[in-house]
């Protein structure tokens, strides 16, 4: 397990410079008026908020017993749940590769290989790409400036997916051509494409996706109870409202992934902070409040609910 606990060192790292940035960020919107949106704030919405960011782990956590049942991995419901609440832990790793402890932890559960599970881990990111892509298409209605961006970030995963289906044809090649390519990488690579015909299903992808859009949609839905906390129906509409929300998050999401930064800092915070002032004509102080408690509340709380579970998990047997 020297594996997971050099991420554990990563965590911490990324904690103090969270802390760093977002000491930076309120002294940047000016702190008098930023606790001054604090103090008036109704923080009696902040344990719904919780719940459904627990509620979207629950839902991908679902998902991830059913796929590993598809790759005929079988274990106990609670302890797969477990096993993927303690790899919420490692969100926070550049584009969350960290969260192949998953991997690590149904080996020591199974045995199971960890060659024969990474392939559910990219599928997962694969379908909440689509997810979020899914949940952003009525916001790029209304902001088209960034259709050119969901149109590449759809065009990646369309190839991706092509590429796995043509999976016989990518095999023969890497064995036949690209002598310059690292065996180890190359054997890495069929290796996962030959595990992925379990997974790669039309109904399997659809399942999958469908239950991507319903746990992320929990915590698009979190953003528009907090935006409606601080502006009310001013505004926009409550459907336009919630349709920003969920482009918000999901492009803000899509954004830090590919910056590939631990947990996007930053890149996430600029994004979600620009948006509730251009949407809901917040000022930078409001925003700014906002963007950190959404954080908090989502992506640090997971954090934290990761990081008991993982600990629990790796004290068993």
């Amino acid at each position: 397990m020297k594996h997971i606990r050099k991420h554990e060192k990563k965590i911490l790292f990324v904690f103090i410079l969270t802390i760093a940035i977002y000491t930076i960020f309120i002294l940047f919107v000016d702190v008098k008026r930023f606790f001054g949106v604090s103090m008036r704030f109704t923080w009696e919405i902040i344990p719904l908020v919780l719940v459904l960011s627990f509620l979207n782990y629950v839902f991908r956590a679902i998902r991830f017993h059913y796929l590993l049942k598809k790759i005929h991995v079988f274990i106990p419901l609670r302890k797969s749940f477990e096993i993927f609440l303690a790899g919420i832990s490692m969100t926070v790793t550049p584009g969350k590769v960290g969260e192949v402890v998953k991997a690590y932890l149904v080996k020591k559960e199974t045995g199971t290989p960890v060659s024969k599970t990474i392939p559910l881990l990219v599928f997962e990111r694969v379908t909440d790409g689509v997810a979020m892509i899914i949940m952003a298409l009525a916001g790029v209605y209304f902001f088209r400036s960034s259709f050119i961006f969901f149109l590449l970030s759809l065009l990646v995963v369309v190839v991706f997916v092509c590429l796995v289906f043509a999976k016989k044809f990518i095999i023969k090649l890497l064995k036949n051509r690209f002598h310059w390519v690292k065996k180890s990488i190359k054997d890495a690579i069929i290796t996962f494409l030959k595990e992925s015909h379990h997974l790669f299903h039309k109904r399997v992808f659809f399942q999958s996706v469908f239950l991507g859009v319903i746990a992320w949609g929990c915590e698009g839905l979190a953003l528009y109870l907090l935006i409606h906390q601080m502006v009310g129906d001013a505004t926009v509409s409550v459907g336009k409202g919630i349709a920003f929300s969920f482009f918000i998050f999901s492009f803000s999401a899509i954004a830090a992934f590919f910056a590939f930064i631990p947990a996007g800092l930053g890149v996430a915070e600029v994004s979600v902070g620009s948006f509730l002032v251009l949407f809901f004509h917040m000022t930078v102080s409001q925003s700014a409040f906002l963007t950190l408690i959404f954080r908090l509340a989502t992506l640090w709380f997971g954090v934290s609910v990761g990081l008991i579970f993982l600990s629990r998990v790796l004290k068993e047997k």
